[in-house]
């Protein structure tokens, strides 16, 4: 046996070292690359926050609760203020997501916070002309002090029927200081303005899926086909919109 402190002794624990240490330092040096690489990748592309937990938690269940029991509350009561138009349809979208802001260039990439907003959209349909139905409407309404957002409906179609005389369809806000009402009229098949308030909700095909940092507590839309097989050609469709971010 050579002894550990003979010039050939020395030189074996040398070798061994070395042939420990290169390994040693390679799988460092890997690491330290790797760790690099993937921290660069996390710079450019952070991931998005975790959307699904703060959907299904405690406090984003209570304010849902109480934004859902608002906005039920104020479509019913302008249901009421509308009785003499024919319900056909209702949908609804709950939903809570993140978005990816667009960086200056050389700006490293970030996400918003996590936001949930509910909204919910109810049609009926009732008889023509548009005139009349508008005028209808809007006395229904200001009677009980929901008052237009400026210029009643009524009137921005008279204005806009002026200007375009084949203008066959209309919208405004209505709103007594509580939730606001989007309203459209509109004529079948295309029912363009009230598809152009909320595309997610009045669809003729099936939407696309939703984004990666996005989570649907409820989704329940109205199908366009659906919606017009129950209005006749001489009718007219109301649609209301009521929404409310109880999530920012």
């Amino acid at each position: 046996m050579t002894p550990s402190n003979s010039p050939e002794g020395q030189q074996r624990g040398f070798a061994i070292g070395c042939a420990v240490a290169v390994p040693v330092a390679l799988a460092l040096a890997v690491g330290s690359v790797l760790w690099v690489r993937q921290s660069l990748v996390n710079w450019a592309n952070p991931p998005a926050p975790d959307v699904s937990a703060v959907a299904r938690s405690a406090p984003v269940d209570a304010a849902d609760r109480t934004a859902t029991r608002k906005l039920d509350t104020e479509l019913a009561r302008v249901e009421r203020l509308l009785s003499w138009a024919r319900p056909v349809a209702r949908g609804v979208e709950d939903r809570c997501d993140s978005q990816e802001d667009d960086p200056d260039f050389g700006s490293r990439p970030t996400w918003s916070p996590v936001t949930c907003q509910r909204t919910v959209v109810w049609f009926a349909r009732i008889g023509g002309p548009l005139s009349a139905v508008l005028t209808r409407l809007d006395s229904s309404l200001q009677h009980a002090d929901v008052k237009p957002d400026g210029t009643p409906i009524n009137q921005l179609y008279e204005i806009g029927h002026a200007r375009a005389p084949e203008l066959n369809s209309a919208n405004d806000s209505y709103g007594d200081g509580n939730v606001p009402v989007d309203i459209t009229v509109d004529a079948p098949p295309n029912l363009q303005e009230a598809i152009g308030e909320d595309r997610d909700l009045l669809i003729s095909a099936s939407p696309p899926p939703a984004p990666g940092a996005t989570v649907d507590r409820a989704y329940t839309p109205v199908w366009e086909s659906e919606l017009t097989a129950q209005v006749k050609p001489s009718d007219y469709v109301i649609g209301l919109r009521v929404s409310l971010a109880y999530r920012q």
